[in-house]
């Protein structure tokens, strides 16, 4: 039996981080990259990438641009978190 389903959506987010006793409630999403691959082509189709700027920790811990490679630099010109998702279901605009 064939499969419908045609794309997946493949989401890898990063969030804000310490290296110990970082609270869970003020983790916040901080990159929110999305790849679209159709599986009937076996390929990558698609592409969507943005950096989220945090709210409730705004400055990145020593511990988390290791982890993550991101640095503060890259919130420079970002959006916080219901715009970007707004952006990702097509509903925003792009810069």
């Amino acid at each position: 039996m064939a499969s419908k389903l045609r794309y997946l959506l493949v989401l890898d987010f990063e969030a804000t981080c310490g290296e110990s006793e970082f609270p869970r409630d003020q983790m916040e999403i901080i990159e929110f990259p999305t790849i679209v691959y159709d599986l009937q082509e076996k390929k990558e189709v698609g592409r969507f990438h943005e950096y989220v700027k945090p709210v409730i920790q705004p400055r990145l811990t020593e511990f988390c641009t290791q982890l993550t490679g991101i640095t503060q630099v890259s919130f420079a010109s970002t959006y916080h978190v219901f715009k970007v998702t707004h952006i990702h279901a097509g509903n925003g605009r792009k810069r």
